[in-house]
């Protein structure tokens, strides 16, 4: 979804690109997995952890996740009990069978794999677990991505992150923009689409991650007709620069 409005006050056109925050959207899914694997590298976890669950006879995977993913708040509790800090950020991964695993980024002192498993066992009688130390320098963000973009969403939820409080460091809080817009409308589309589709031959200039603005048209905007040509023509020459655009994920949004 991308909003659009005129300021009165700089005579500019402001464009917002937002997020439907579903990771099934092929705009919004790459831009939600950049962005936690970026927030994810700031908290600096220490271990890699998996843990499997059972299956029952008679339990649908749709079952089986609700009942686990309330454990794995419930193992952090023990964990935290006996170590003292033990948090986590978890992804959640369908399993070719259908049935639901976790992924966690754990930041937390030793814990052996034996207990682990015991722990794990004793809430859900799934003792198969996996824990490994991250070696300084290794990439979390691409452990992460593998399995954010192995499938978009698994079939019995849409929710297939959490992770505790204070896994993550703080943020600081924005600046908020008070722009007197009118004429604010709303399109289906990535900001690269309604900007091609309405101000063909329009000179962008990036704000943020999410935020262009339009100072000026070129002088030739005035007189090129919203057509399908004059678009395609546009789409040609300005789709690497706004393809750069809107890869730049440097900054959180």
């Amino acid at each position: 979804m991308t909003i659009h409005g005129f300021c009165i006050d700089t005579e500019w056109t402001h464009i917002f690109e937002t997020s439907c925050r579903r990771w099934s959207c092929p705009v919004c899914g790459p831009r939600k997995t950049w962005q936690l694997c970026c927030r994810i590298e700031s908290a600096e976890p220490n271990r890699f952890v998996t843990l499997t669950t059972t299956r029952p006879d008679g339990q649908t995977p749709a079952e089986v996740w609700d009942s686990s993913r309330r454990q794995v708040s419930e193992l952090a509790k023990v964990l935290r009990k006996r170590l003292g800090t033990f948090e986590y950020c978890r992804v959640l991964e369908e399993h070719k069978s259908g049935f639901p695993h976790f992924h966690l980024v754990v930041r937390s002192p030793y814990v052996a794999q034996e207990e682990l498993s015991r722990d794990w066992c004793k809430l859900t009688d799934a003792f198969i677990v996996d824990i490994r130390k991250i070696d300084p320098g290794r990439r979390v963000a691409r452990y992460i991505s593998k399995y954010l973009t192995k499938q978009t969403s698994p079939g019995f939820t849409n929710r297939r992150v959490s992770f505790t409080r204070s896994f993550f460091p703080p943020t600081p809080e924005r600046e908020k923009l008070n722009l007197n817009l009118q004429e604010v409308q709303r399109e289906r589309g990535s900001a690269l689409d309604v900007v091609g589709w309405t101000w063909p031959g329009t000179s962008l200039e990036q704000v943020s991650s999410c935020h262009w603005i339009i100072r000026r048209q070129m002088p030739h905007a005035d007189s090129l007709p919203v057509t399908a040509k004059s678009s395609d023509h546009w789409w040609r020459k300005n789709r690497s620069r706004l393809d750069e655009i809107l890869s730049d994920e440097s900054s959180p949004f």
